[in-house]
């Protein structure tokens, strides 16, 4: 069987040695064309095609000598490319899914991950010749059937409305003129509601929906990006951090895994 050729990015020595060692050792199908440690040789290397194009797989680290793994992508063709994200920093997985990587993992690396993660783009490869993962069809949720369009009844003492459930950034408890709760859209309007929050938990699809604290509920599509500093920090696609409680933040990995269909 033909071995699929892999480049290995990171600006540390030690890491590319171990990550070398794992791949030599423990997956054989694998041919190491190429590792680097400083982001601009890995760059002029991946912005060669002919370079490029002999490449399957590149194991890229986030945090890198200059800039970012983010910002390396952005300057080369990846559409090509199986990409494996390797670090230390789970923060950055929900902007990962925008650059269409096969799988994010966390330093230190464990072997059986790895081994899962080749099992899966040579799965892929096979069925489809191409990446696992499709923009559209990542955005349409086309192979797991929630419901984006469902509509979503918000009720008032004014009025009966109903919205579409991809259009609803989050929730909030808010006792203000008879609500009891308000609803953030992504048309930056806000809509009052007469129930709780633990009512309108029960009509939503808890696939796209999470209860991330007391006062919240988020549609996991709308979240930017996770912060941790001393406390968890979930920031929306309309600028709003909301706080997330410690032990809330491993289940909505969870879920987000679930709902992309990639491991973090």
């Amino acid at each position: 069987m033909k071995k699929q050729k892999c480049v290995l990015i990171d600006d540390e020595s030690r890491n590319l040695e171990l990550l070398t060692y794992y791949i030599e050792k423990y997956c054989k199908d694998l041919h190491i064309e190429a590792a680097f440690s400083k982001r601009v040789e890995a760059e002029d290397y991946l912005k060669d095609e002919n370079k490029r194009s002999a490449v399957d797989i590149l194991f890229l680290d986030l945090i890198l000598d200059e800039g970012t793994g983010f910002d390396l992508l952005d300057q080369i063709d990846y559409s090509d490319l199986h990409i494996v994200i390797c670090t230390a920093h789970d923060e950055f997985a929900l902007k990962a899914i925008q650059y269409e990587v096969v799988d994010y993992l966390l330093k230190p690396i464990e072997i059986q991950d790895l081994q899962q993660t080749i099992e899966k783009i040579k799965t892929k490869h096979k069925q489809e010749e191409k990446p696992l993962y499709d923009a559209e069809a990542i955005s349409k949720f086309s192979t797991n059937g929630y419901e984006l369009d469902k509509p979503v009844i918000i009720k008032n003492k004014n009025a009966i409305e109903l919205v579409l459930s991809k259009d609803i950034v989050f929730i909030e408890a808010s006792y203000s003129e008879g609500s009891k709760s308000a609803v953030v859209m992504r048309d930056e309007s806000v809509k009052p509601c007469s129930l709780v929050l633990s009512k309108i938990e029960g009509i939503l699809d808890s696939n796209i929906f999470y209860r991330l604290n007391r006062s919240h509920i988020v549609n996991i599509r709308e979240i930017s990006k996770i912060e941790r500093g001393i406390n968890y920090v979930c920031v929306m696609s309309n600028g709003f951090k909301l706080p997330m409680p410690l032990d809330k933040y491993k289940n909505l990995l969870f879920q987000i895994e679930k709902l992309f269909g990639m491991s973090i």
